[in-house]
């Protein structure tokens, strides 16, 4: 239950229901090694990177495959989300290529997330020249349906600061339909805020290609949002 819990975005009822569970098991099972990731992650999302941490001390303690690259995961992204630019950069950079490669989405989108609020452009430059390596060969689940709409709109933002207004689109197209895999409404509407402000805030008029392009995406998403 704490598992459904945490997939339905409940996250202060996945925390209780697994400290109520964690306190009854004694011995280390693979569920309990999820039902505790799930509890981390839970933290994570309700911003108390202090628990996140905390919890982690335990978790990587356990001994399955998953383990070792959601604890490398988790404590470079709360840094992240804790502004600890000078300790987060290193350790992404080097779990970057220590996970597995359908893992390095997860910090390829944390270094661009700092390098676009820094202003780091050319770290990106240099980062999605290397994007066959740390995309996910198969994207099977919805988290990584999700990650890599992530991507491609942090990418999508990239180039068109940069001037590359064409190959944004693609990347801002390509950000839509991975979020419409999974139904991410929200992420789907700050996509399409991200692609309109750039065109605002720069005065520049959005051709009218695009204005089909996402059209079609948008009700090809919501088409099978209806069904």
């Amino acid at each position: 239950m704490a598992l459904q819990a945490f997939a339905i975005k409940k996250y202060k009822q996945c925390i209780k229901l697994c400290e109520s569970g964690l306190a009854l098991e004694t011995n280390d099972t693979e569920l309990k090694a999820r039902a505790y990731l799930a509890m981390i992650n839970s933290y994570y999302f309700l911003d108390q990177f202090d628990a996140v941490e905390k919890h982690l001390d335990v978790f990587e303690k356990f001994e399955y495959d998953f383990v070792s690259d959601s604890t490398k995961i988790n404590r470079a992204a709360t840094k992240v989300r804790k502004k600890e630019y000078d300790e987060a950069i290193p350790m992404l950079k080097t779990y970057l290529w220590e996970l597995a490669q359908e893992n390095r989405i997860h910090m390829a989108n944390e270094l661009l997330d700092i390098y676009l609020e820094t202003g780091n452009l050319d770290k990106i430059t240099e980062l999605i020249k290397k994007e066959k390596d740390l995309l996910p060969r198969k994207v099977e689940t919805p988290y990584k349906h999700l990650s890599l709409g992530i991507y491609y709109q942090r990418k999508g933002s990239y180039q068109v600061q940069t001037g590359l207004i064409p190959e944004g689109m693609e990347s801002f197209i390509k950000s839509l339909r991975a979020y419409g895999e999974i139904h991410a409404l929200e992420e789907i509407m700050k996509c399409i805020n991200d692609i309109f402000s750039f065109f605002s805030k720069n005065s520049i008029s959005i051709d009218i290609q695009y204005v089909t392009e996402l059209s079609n995406v948008y009700n090809s998403i919501t088409g099978k949002i209806r069904k």
